[in-house]
This record gives structure tokens, sequence and C-alpha cells, in this order.
């Protein structure tokens, strides 16, 4: 048994869930910051105001918080460039 099936089923006893709705509650949080993300266009934002439009700051309860910025995503593309480049 795995730490995390250890936990699930100590929340399941305690809250007297099945295992699969805890492991649903405790997942859902992290679906819906992929899902925000995934709706971000990388390649089409280029200005802090583009970035207006998309939900950026996700909190996460007892782990800390994921923030999206400008700067944060002109990293990311430009490391998607050089990882293209080194590729061909």
């Amino acid at each position: 048994m795995t730490v995390e099936d250890s936990i699930i089923n100590k929340l399941s006893k305690r809250y007297n869930k099945p295992c699969n709705v805890i492991k649903a509650v405790i997942e859902s949080q992290f679906e819906f910051t992929r899902k925000e993300i995934k709706k971000v266009d990388i390649p089409n934002i280029n200005e802090k105001e583009d970035l207006e439009n998309h939900k950026t700051t996700f909190r996460f309860m007892g782990l800390g918080s994921i923030h999206i910025n400008i700067k944060k995503l002109k990293a990311i593309k430009k490391n998607i460039r050089k990882k293209n480049d080194i590729s061909l």
C-alpha cells in the first residue's frame, strides 16, 4: 500500500466516505488548475494585458500557490524555442 492509499483510507474512515470519493475530492483542485492552465494560449501571449483574461493564480491548501506572470511565461516560451532548436 502506498502512502497516498494510506492517507486516502484514513480520510475515508474519518469522513465515512468511499475511497474513490475522497480521491476525487483531492484530485479535483488539480484537475481544475490543469484545465485553466491549458486555456492559456502561450504562443499568442506577449504582453501582460494578454494574460488578464486568464486565471493566473492557483492556491492549494497546505501546499502553497502557483502564479503565472508574463516574466515566467516569456521564460517558458524561450525554453520551448531552445528545446525545439536542439531537437532539429
